[in-house]
């Protein structure tokens, strides 16, 4: 089953880019949609029943191909960044970050003030949900450890669950329903298809020796930006702390990345992009993969009540706040996801929202998240 998946996970990319070649009703969906969308087919298809030993090998397969995906895709999507241009999303994208941080406090602490009487533990898990929605899993450790927290499992399956609902939203029908009632973002940089990124005015074949090459230097370059920025983040927090060497080693890749986007023949390369896209989709199909609704209708529980019933308070404040600013609905959407999820899975939504341009100053914002993240959910547990 390991080799099946990872097999799945090379060939649905290339399938997906085909579609969108070939097909009108492919290209409306895009890529990512479509890669995401096989995922969900393969865990839920009702053909054959895997038994609970399988389903926990396709978990974590699926967790190891996403873990190996986006770190290398980080980098190849970075080094082609130009730094100077996130001057001009200065004031938007920290007016966009707040409206965020403050959607997901007023959120949750209404719903936890409204369901209190029906936890014992209503603060500190109140608590573990902001700091999960504001930062990410890193934070929720930290407030769990910080509070003494008894339901730490729960909390992180219920936003688990309730996550990869409003991911899948955000993949798919998100931009085109929201779109109408957002601007457009001032200055798009759309992404391309692998063919254009690679072809443009180039005369030779998209597998001519010239792009196998510059996609061996892409690829190198990133395995070296990893590998730099893991070893110097085990050195520092060492091997008993997953949780800070995640955070650490994608704070160090981006940091490296962006160093490196100043070197202008590694910048010039024409490949980092389309293969990092390429890994994106990846990731897509592996994330598709563990969604099994199934699981996500029968979890019960007052801890899963009170993650979606703050999800769905706190999404509105998000979206009417950053209408009411009149901030791009790219950058709206790309800002829940640096809060919510974090910046691991920012690239992913950009693909989506076919916008490079709020890449990097997304990024940002999203470790700011997990440093803001911590502090509003320790103060809100210790609140109740």
């Amino acid at each position: 089953m390991n080799i099946a998946l990872i097999v799945f996970s090379l060939i649905v990319p290339i399938v997906a880019l085909l579609l969108v070649k070939y097909f009108a009703w492919a290209r409306f969906f895009g890529p990512v949609v479509i890669a995401c969308a096989f995922g969900i087919a393969f865990a839920n298809q009702p053909f054959i029943t895997f038994d609970e030993s399988t389903q926990d090998t396709i978990r974590s397969t699926a967790k190891l191909i996403s873990s190996a995906a986006i770190p290398l895709a980080i980098p190849l999507l970075l080094f082609q960044s130009e730094l100077n241009k996130i001057k001009a999303h200065g004031k938007t994208i920290l007016l966009s970050f707040v409206i965020a941080v403050l959607s997901v406090f007023l959120g949750v602490l209404m719903v936890a003030t409204a369901m209190k009487d029906q936890l014992s533990e209503a603060g500190p898990v109140a608590g573990m949900i902001m700091s999960v929605y504001i930062g990410g899993l890193p934070n929720l450790v930290a407030v769990q450890q910080a509070l003494q927290a008894n339901d730490f499992i729960a909390v992180q399956a219920a936003t688990t669950a309730v996550s990869a609902v409003y991911f899948i939203f955000l993949l798919t029908v998100a931009k085109p329903l929201l779109k109408r009632f957002f601007p457009a973002h001032p200055s798009p940089e759309p992404m391309g298809h692998i063919s254009e990124e690679l072809e443009g005015n180039d005369p030779q074949p998209l597998w001519s020796k010239k792009h196998l090459i510059q996609g061996g230097l892409s690829i190198l370059a990133s395995i070296i930006c990893v590998a730099i920025s893991a070893g110097i983040t085990f050195l520092i927090v060492g091997k008993d702390n997953p949780q800070a060497f995640s955070l650490g080693s994608v704070l160090g890749i981006t940091t490296l990345a962006l160093v490196a986007s100043f070197i202008k023949p590694l910048r010039q390369i024409p490949t980092h992009e389309p293969i990092g896209m390429f890994l994106i989709l990846i990731f897509c199909f592996s994330a598709g993969t563990m969604a099994n609704i199934s699981e996500l209708v029968s979890t019960g529980g007052t801890i899963l009540q009170l993650t979606a019933l703050s999800v769905l308070a706190f999404l509105p404040i998000h979206y009417i706040g950053h209408r009411l600013f009149k901030i791009d609905i790219d950058t709206t959407m790309t800002m829940s996801v640096a809060t919510m999820f974090g910046p691991p899975f920012i690239p992913a939504v950009v693909q989506a929202v076919d916008n490079r341009s709020v890449l990097v100053p997304c990024m940002v914002m999203g470790f700011l998240g997990y440093a803001v993240g911590t502090y509003l959910g320790i103060a809100v547990g210790l609140y109740f």
